[in-house]
C-alpha cells in the first residue's frame, strides 16, 4: 500500500516535471527566435524535443500502463538533445556559441535530477554517471584539438567551471541518497528489533512488555474508555501435565489465533503470560467489552484446538487512563480470579473499586 502510494507520487512529480519541460521548451524556441540568437542545431532540436515531450505526456495521462515507457522517451529525449549539443559546441557560429554553451550547461544537472527520480538508488547513481561521462567525452576530445575554441580563456573557464559545479551536483545526489539508503536501512533494523522485542516468539502476538508499552502511552492521555480483557485459558496445566509442552504450546498458538480473529484492527491482543492473554481496546464501552469478551471464549470454546476442547475465563474492565495503569489491571485480574473461583467458563465484569484477593 505504502510503495504503490510513493510509486503515484514519483508519477505526479514526473508528469509535472515533462509538463513544465514542454512549457521551457516553447519559451525558449519563442524568445531565441525573437532575439535571433537560435542556433540552426536548435530550430531543428527544438519542435523535435518538444514533440517527445508532449507524446510522452500524453501516454502518461492517457495510457497509464505506458507511463515507465513514456518516462523513458522524455529521459533518452533529452539526454540525446543535450549530448548532441555538447558534442556541436565547436561548430556554433561565433555570435551565439557563449549563450548556447552556457544555455546548455545550467540545463543539463537536471539530467542528474530526473535519473534519480525515474531509478532505484543505485541504479539512478550509475545511470547519472553514465550521463556526466558521456557528456565529458566531446570535452576531453575538444581540448586535445589544436584549434579547440576552449583555448578561448571566456569559453574554457566556462566549461570548467561548469562542469565541476555538474560533479559536484552528482556526487552530492549521490551521497544524499546513499545516506538516506543508510537511514532507511538503519530504521528499518531498528524497528525490526523493537518489534521483536515486544512480541511473544511463540504466539507472533504482544509480549508483555509490548503491552505494557501501550499502557503507559495511554495513561492520562486517553479521550474515551480503554476495555481490558484479561483471558486465562481454563485447566491449562493439565494439558501441559498430560500431553507434554508441545501440546501446551500448540494451545497457546492457536488461542492467540482464535483470540486475534475476535479483535477490531485498532484493538491489542498480546500475551500477558503463561496461559494469559490480555486484550486493550478503546473507546470501548463497558458492555462493548464484555460481548467482546464473550465472543472470545465462544470463539475459542466452540472449535477443537490442537486436537482438544479448550475453554476460556476472563475478567473485563473499562479504565479511563487516569492513575496507574498496574491498579486498573489489579482490579480486572480480581475479576479473572472471580471467574476461575466461580466454576471457570465465564466473564467476570470487575469492580468498581478494589477488593481484596480471597486468600
Amino acid at each position: 500500500m505504502i510503495v504503490s502510494r510513493l510509486d503515484e507520487y514519483r508519477r505526479r512529480i514526473c508528469r509535472v516535471l515533462v509538463a513544465m519541460a514542454s512549457l521551457c521548451v516553447v519559451g525558449l524556441w519563442v524568445f531565441e527566435t525573437e532575439t535571433q540568437v537560435i542556433t540552426e542545431l536548435d530550430r531543428i532540436a527544438y519542435p523535435l524535443l518538444l514533440a517527445a515531450f508532449v507524446v510522452s505526456l500524453f501516454l502518461m495521462l492517457a495510457l497509464p500502463r505506458w507511463h515507465r515507457m513514456a518516462e523513458w522517451i522524455a529521459y533518452l529525449s533529452f539526454t540525446t538533445y543535450c549530448l548532441v549539443g555538447v558534442a556541436a559546441f565547436g561548430h556554433l557560429a561565433e555570435q551565439t556559441r557563449l549563450y548556447t554553451i552556457a544555455n546548455t550547461l545550467q540545463w543539463m544537472p537536471m539530467l542528474y535530477v530526473a535519473s534519480f527520480i525515474l531509478l532505484q538508488r543505485r541504479d539512478a547513481v550509475i545511470a547519472a554517471a553514465l550521463v556526466f561521462l558521456s557528456m565529458s567525452i566531446p570535452i576531453v576530445v575538444e581540448f586535445s584539438a589544436s584549434d579547440s575554441y576552449l583555448k578561448d580563456r571566456v569559453l574554457g573557464s566556462l566549461v570548467i567551471n561548469a562542469y565541476l559545479v555538474h560533479l559536484v551536483i552528482l556526487v552530492s545526489l549521490s551521497l544524499f541518497v546513499m545516506t538516506s539508503l543508510a537511514f532507511e536501512q538503519a530504521r528499518a533494523k531498528a524497528k525490526a528489533l523493537e518489534t521483536m522485542a515486544s512480541t511473544d516468539s511463540l504466539t507472533g502476538t504482544m509480549n508483555r512488555r509490548g503491552l505494557e508499552q501501550i499502557l503507559r502511552h495511554v495513561a492520562g492521555g486517553s479521550s474515551g474508555e480503554i476495555g481490558l480483557i484479561l483471558i486465562d485459558i481454563d485447566n491449562f496445566k493439565p494439558i501441559n501435565d498430560t500431553y507434554g509442552h508441545l501440546a501446551g504450546d500448540a494451545v497457546l498458538q492457536a488461542v492467540a489465533k482464535r483470540l486475534a480473529g475476535v479483535v477490531r484492527d485498532s484493538d491489542v491482543v498480546g500475551r500477558w503470560g503463561g496461559d494469559e492473554f490480555l486484550i486493550i481496546t478503546r473507546d470501548a464501552q463497558l458492555t462493548d467489552v464484555i460481548a467482546m469478551a464473550d465472543r472470545a471464549r465462544q470463539h475459542v470454546g466452540t472449535h477443537v484446538l490442537a486436537g482438544m476442547r479448550v475453554t476460556l475465563s476472563a475478567g473485563v474492565g473499562v479504565w479511563d487512563g487516569q492513575g496507574p495503569w498496574a491498579d486498573a489491571l489489579q482490579r480486572i485480574d480480581r475479576a479473572l480470579y472471580s471467574a476461575k473461583a466461580e466454576g471457570r467458563n465465564r466473564t467476570t465484569e470487575a469492580a468498581t473499586a478494589p477488593n481484596p484477593i480471597p486468600a
